[in-house]
This record gives C-alpha cells, sequence and structure tokens, in this order.
C-alpha cells in the first residue's frame, strides 16, 4: 500500500540532532568576517569544536554560538520510532496503543534532551569562570519545543519563523537572515577552551550516578535564572528543592558511615534504617544531625536554615525573600554540588527590574513643575 494514501500514517523518528542558539548571543573561536553584501545571508554554521561523550552523544560548537547534541548512538535521549498506522475510516478513533506509547516515549526524550541543554548552559558559564576568570551573563533557559532539530548533523538546521519561539526569532535577525537594519553589540567570543571545558563539565554530570544529577543541576540552573530576573520567591522554591536533594544524599552518606563495621550487632536494622528514612526525619532534622557530626561546615549550615526559613516564607505566607536570602541559597547549592565534583559558578548578579530612568528634570519639563503627591 503507497504511503502517499491519505489514511496512512507513515512511521516517523525524532529528531537525531537537536540543539540550542546561545543567547545572549556569542561567536565560538573567533568573530567571523563581515559579509560582503547586505544582501548576503551568511549562517555561519562552521564546527568549530566537536566532542564525543561518554554517552554517546556527539556535541559540536559552531561558530555563531549554536550547540548541536547528534543523539544517533547515544545511550540517553535515544533516537525513538514512532510506527505508522492505517487510520480507520470511522471517526473518533484511537492509535495503536505501540503509537501511542512511542508518541509519549519521543515527547518524554525531547523534554530530557532540554534538560541536557540547560545542563550544558550551567557548564559553559561556569567553563568562563574556571579557564577565563571571567563572569557572564546567563543564558536563556530552552524548552522541549523551542530546540532546534535536524535528521542528522550533516543537514541543514532549520530556521522556522515561529513567533513563539524567541531563540528562533534571535537567529534569525542576528545571522541576517531577515536582512533587518539591525545592529547589535558585539557579540563576545568564547574561546575554544572554554568550550572544551564545558562539554567534559556535561559529560561528567551525565556520567555521575547514571545521570541521576542531571535534573538537580538543571533545577540550579533554573532557580539562578530566575533570581537573575528578581523572581525571587519562584527562584527560592526551586533552590531549596536542590538544597533538599543534596542534603538527602549527604544523609545518606552518614547512614552508610554508621553502618559500616557494626556487622556483629547490626545496630541499624531494616526497620530502624526505614525509619531514618522516613517523613520524621525533615530536611530540617537532617541539616541538625549532619552540623553535629561535622559534616556541615558552619557557613554552609547557616546558608541551609536561612535558605530553610526563606523558602517556607515563601511557601506558607508568599513572602518575597531578599536578595541575601536568595544569595544565601545558591551558595549552599554551589557548596553541596561541588561536593559530588560538580564546580558550577552561576550567574549572581542581578538584572536590572526596570526602575527610575528619567531625571526629574526631564520629568518636570514634560509634565509640568506639579510633582505633589510623588512617593519620595
Amino acid at each position: 500500500m503507497s504511503l502517499n494514501e491519505t489514511n496512512i500514517e507513515p512511521d516517523r523518528v525524532n529528531a537525531i540532532v537537536e540543539g540550542y542558539f546561545r543567547i545572549p548571543a556569542v561567536w565560538v573561536g573567533s568573530a567571523p568576517e563581515a559579509p560582503e553584501s547586505k544582501s548576503e545571508v551568511s549562517l555561519r554554521e562552521t564546527i568549530i569544536h566537536k566532542t564525543s561523550l561518554g554517552c554517546g552523544i556527539d556535541a559540536y560548537a559552531m561558530q555563531n554560538g549554536l550547540f548541536l547534541f547528534d543523539f544517533l548512538r547515544s545511550s540517553i535521549g535515544e533516537v525513538v520510532r514512532v510506527p505508522g498506522y492505517q487510520r480507520p475510516e470511522k471517526f473518533p478513533y484511537k492509535p495503536p496503543r505501540e503509537h501511542a506509547e512511542a508518541e509519549v516515549k519521543a515527547e518524554q526524550v525531547g523534554l530530557l534532551r532540554a534538560q541536557i541543554m540547560n545542563v550544558h548552559q550551567a557548564c559553559l558559564i561556569s567553563a568562563e569562570k574556571v579557564r577565563r576568570n571571567r563572569s557572564a551573563a546567563m543564558g536563556f533557559p530552552v524548552t522541549a519545543w523551542s530546540t532546534v532539530k535536524s535528521i542528522g548533523i550533516d543537514q541543514p538546521i532549520h530556521y522556522h519563523a515561529d513567533i513563539e519561539d524567541v531563540h528562533a526569532l534571535a537567529r534569525n535577525v542576528l545571522d541576517g537572515k531577515y536582512e533587518a537594519a539591525f545592529k547589535p553589540r558585539q557579540r563576545r567570543v568564547l574561546e575554544v577552551d572554554v568550550v572544551s571545558h564545558s562539554f567534559t563539565t556535561l559529560d561528567y554530570i551525565l556520567s555521575l550516578d547514571g545521570g541521576r544529577f542531571l535534573p538537580v543541576v538543571e533545577a540550579a540552573y533554573q532557580s539562578a535564572c530566575r533570581a537573575v530576573e528578581h523572581r525571587f520567591g519562584e527562584s527560592i522554591a526551586i533552590g531549596w528543592t536542590v538544597c533538599e536533594q543534596l542534603i538527602s544524599t549527604e544523609w545518606k552518606h552518614l547512614i552508610e558511615r554508621n553502618e559500616s563495621g557494626r556487622d556483629d550487632d547490626r545496630r541499624l536494622t531494616k526497620g530502624r534504617k526505614k525509619k531514618l528514612f522516613g517523613r520524621d526525619y525533615t530536611a530540617s532534622v537532617m541539616v541538625e544531625m549532619l552540623e553535629l557530626h561535622g559534616m556541615l561546615p558552619g557557613n554552609l549550615y547557616e546558608n541551609l536554615e536561612i535558605a530553610r526559613k526563606a523558602r517556607n516564607n515563601w511557601a506558607h505566607e508568599m513572602a518575597v525573600p531578599g536578595s541575601q536570602a536568595i544569595t544565601a541559597c545558591q551558595e549552599a547549592i554551589r557548596e553541596l554540588l561541588a561536593r559530588k565534583g560538580i564546580h558550577l559558578w552561576l550567574q549572581t548578579g542581578f538584572r536590572s527590574a526596570g526602575g527610575a530612568a528619567w531625571t526629574l528634570e526631564i520629568f518636570q519639563r514634560v509634565h509640568g513643575d506639579d510633582v505633589s503627591g510623588f512617593c519620595i
């Protein structure tokens, strides 16, 4: 039966290559030469650096700041085949179970891939600090539907004019696809050693404990992004969740340390261990016990307490935390992740929320001298 028949839903596969365009925009390696004419459209998708990760992902950095990941031979974020079927004539109908299940799996893979790319953004900004001792603005997180997609690394990366995708719009404008009369500020250049270090860090995170820390690091990145935007309540809620995950890991180490070498009396029975990992032992209790056992230094303990109280105030009263609480939370996350060999240096400053921009003299000139009733 021909696939051109209208009642046939063909077999499909998800993207083999996915990636993201770095915002704020950068050049990788070096800035290219200016095009010879305004009509010349140069996407500048020249491969500057490639790294093969341990899980089978091939990671690429393009000159125009596009980072691509080839999942063809990957053990995670794998390529999914969604089997086709012949549609029945009667409506409504349900697709076959194997088709529906494969579609769900493909959606889950898309979400995982977006997590990997957001974690790479955290690795990228951290690599600038480690390799070049400089701070940089946080990148904009990507979603599963806003990544660029392709059937292969040698195939064109489509720049869809999607009005909902700010990443696509930024790529198209900055790369001159629309020939817009737009002259952005000079893009920064990311050196090859910075990019290489970012891929190495990503590789380590993906390999650590079976990839268990991938969502933890992405949540840390999302928390920092919310902080930069002054969304302090959301930042502390996400950040404290990261802290709880890492505190639980330290708590597990404490239990294992006390369990080892006690085969004679089996002081830690299965029932007791179940209790120690039960609901009675909250993150607050774990923090206290870890500090008493010398597993948390004073500054880390204090930062965790500040973050915990700020999160509780936000969760129960919607009380927006101050910048000091956010900084304490981010510092606690950084130190706890460092214990796992994950060294993140995320942006600690905050973007302007849009405060006063015009002098009172200009305001008076436009609106008159009456400035009574102003909040001063």
